[in-house]
């Protein structure tokens, strides 16, 4: 929320603004100031340099005069008098040697000044053409200003000084710059205190006007704005004018009429979506990416019984009675928005729910992925229907699906128990023959007979139980078998019905020995059921092969080189009462799949018409089953 400044001074945008001002001011005024002070400084300059000059060139002239007249008496006075303005802190005649001939500061007497000295150099230095007759200096004794008169060689001077120069000497002249000093520090106290009293009446008449034409209207939109805020979307700013503050009030209430009119129709479609979302009878839920409620209708708040506001912002962990998978950070669970959060699909789950009265409900929940404009899963939208009726329709469909398949086991019971009744009746007769007739038994003696009599009753009482279980609904006792070990007890069962059939069953080995966890009975049933319809779907002369395999998983492959089916007949080939055998009763394969999905397996037929059939009998990892059973 935007806070009010009432100190406009501290505000940012008015230190900024006063800042800068005051930078353009004291950058105007104080090069100025320096400027002035500096042009009156040489302004004085330059009138002292002219009075000097004139003062000086007089008192030149004059002593000129007395040295052409050899009057060394009144030279000498003519220099103290001079000597006496105070102004003139010192006077030198100097001939061309450099030699101080005359002078009113004895500590000067007889110098002699070379011409590579400091003093000499501030003339010397500077070329002819560009030399002065006067400058500035800094002495032990303060700022002077010294001139230089020099005293030509003339005709009259011939008599005594060598006619080949041409200056016989100079005069040096220190002039007190005291007062000048003091006079340009006064300037620039003055004109200091006049660009100090500018500034400031230039930075409080902008500082004034930036608070009274911007400050003050910039205020006014920022409490329109705070008002915005607070969500009085009728505010505006009362900011009439034609500048660019005006301007940016008027665009800012152009603005503030689009954000109104857009979050009145924000307002109507979520009203329209809510009521769209309160019509449907399924739960609808929206959640973020850290499961928390961003949506829910009102068919899932009444099932849940906290009220549509009480669940929104609220996690997924919070509001069921049990505990949400979605909560399990980093453990395995089946909550769809979380799979749909990590794979970007939709997913499905059956969930059970504990209503408030205490009944529990079967909720089927899709959870379909929203994706943002880089194809990342912001958030997931859940459908909850309740098929608790469904659930109690459907198991009473299958109570009666099951009473209805006791008639097809009743003949599959038959069809079964047919074949090793077959073959007890073929070595009963055979027993019975060598009894009667005491004659040589033949190539099997009658015990080996007997035990294939009793082992086909013990597989006939194996059969009845796990028929029995099958019409109870009863899981079938599982066991770790060996499948070479079953198959090989399986085919002596067939040697009569494949004899008969001049069909040949031979066993392809394999080094590998599969285990599976599944019931011995049934896994024998299976494969006399797929070896029974090979045989009979292959024609005389030719054979059957059986093999397994252990590739991860185990496998038993049964090969023949019958007739082959369409792909029409591949389809049927598993459904009940279906055969293409005139005395067979269709429901082997039937059984056989049923009994392999028991245990996790299943059955895969290829066929080629004309060029026979391979099924092949798959069973999970003894690992995987134990995992979801009691090993």
């Amino acid at each position: 929320m935007i806070k009010s400044r009432r100190n406009w001074f501290v505000d940012p945008l008015a230190l900024k603004l006063f800042l800068f001002v005051s930078l353009l001011v004291l950058g105007v005024l104080l090069p100025g100031g320096y400027f002035v002070a500096h042009q009156h400084f040489r302004s004085a300059l330059d009138l002292k340099r002219n009075e000097t000059y004139l003062q000086g060139h007089v008192i030149a002239i004059a002593l000129e005069h007395q040295m052409l007249e050899n009057r060394r008496d009144l030279i000498t006075k003519m220099i103290e008098g001079f000597s006496s303005d105070p102004h003139v802190k010192r006077l030198l005649v100097v001939d061309h040697t450099g030699r101080v001939r005359m002078t009113n500061d004895p500590a000067f007497a007889d110098r002699v000044f070379s011409r590579d000295s400091p003093a000499c150099q501030v003339c010397h230095a500077v070329p002819t053409a560009r030399r002065a007759t006067s400058t500035v200096m800094e002495l032990e004794g303060g700022t002077v200003l010294r001139s230089v008169y020099p005293f030509r060689n003339q005709a009259a001077c011939h008599r005594c000084h060598d006619p080949s120069t041409t200056v016989n000497g100079v005069m040096i002249t220190d002039t007190d710059m005291t007062d000048v000093r003091a006079e340009l520090q006064a300037q620039i106290k003055w004109t200091g205190a006049v660009v100090g009293l500018a500034a400031l009446v230039l930075l409080a008449g902008v500082t004034l006007t930036v608070r009274v034409l911007v400050l003050r209207r910039l205020e006014r939109i920022e409490a329109t704005t705070r008002a915005m805020a607070a969500g009085d979307f009728t505010r505006r700013v009362d900011m009439p004018g034609s500048d660019a503050v005006s301007r940016l009030g008027q665009e800012f209430n152009a603005m503030a009429d689009s954000v109104a009119d857009l979050l009145s129709q924000i307002g109507r479609q979520r009203t329209q979506l809510e009521n769209v979302m309160g019509s449907v009878d399924d739960g609808l839920l929206v959640v973020d990416r850290t499961f928390s409620v961003v949506a829910v209708n009102k068919s899932l708040a009444e099932r849940i019984g906290l009220g549509r506001e009480e669940l929104l912002y609220r996690r997924c962990s919070e509001i069921w009675p049990a505990p949400c998978d979605c909560s399990l950070e980093g453990h395995e669970s089946d909550c769809p928005a979380r799979a749909a959060f990590q794979t970007g699909t939709l997913h499905k789950s059956v969930r059970t729910r504990y209503a408030a009265d205490g009944t529990v409900r079967e909720e089927e929940v899709f959870a379909s992925p929203i994706l943002d404009g880089s194809g990342v899963v912001e958030q997931v939208v859940e459908v909850w229907r309740d098929i608790t009726e469904r659930k109690s329709r459907e198991a009473r469909m299958a109570e009666f699906q099951r009473l209805v398949s006791l008639g097809m086991l009743a003949s599959g019971f038959s069809h079964e128990v047919n074949t090793p009744l077959g073959t007890m009746l073929v070595h009963l007769d055979e027993a019975r023959r060598v009894l009667a007739s005491g004659t040589d038994p033949g190539p099997v003696p009658v015990g080996e007979r007997l035990d294939v009599i009793r082992g086909e009753i013990l597989r006939c009482k194996d059969l009845t139980q796990q028929f029995l279980q099958l019409s109870r609904g009863q899981s079938i006792r599982r066991e770790l078998l060996e499948l070479p070990s079953v198959v090989r007890a399986t085919l002596p069962l067939l040697e009569h019905v494949a004899a008969n059939a001049g069909v040949r069953v031979r066993i392809v080995p394999d080094d590998s020995v599969p285990i599976a966890y599944a019931n011995g009975g049934a896994v024998r049933q299976v494969v006399l059921n797929i070896l029974l319809n090979a045989v009979q779907a292959s024609p005389a002369g030719s054979e059957v092969r059986v093999t397994w395999q252990s590739n991860g998983a185990a496998c038993i492959r049964i090969e023949d080189d019958g007739l082959g089916m369409s792909p029409e007949v591949r389809e049927k080939v598993f459904e009940p009462f279906f055969s293409r055998q005139p005395s067979g009763t269709g429901l082997g394969l039937f059984v056989s799949l049923n009994l392999v999905r028991q245990w996790g397996g299943d059955i895969r037929v290829t066929s080629v018409p004309d060029q026979g059939s391979v099924f092949e009998v798959t069973f999970p990892p003894p690992e995987d089953t134990c995992r979801s059973t009691v090993c």
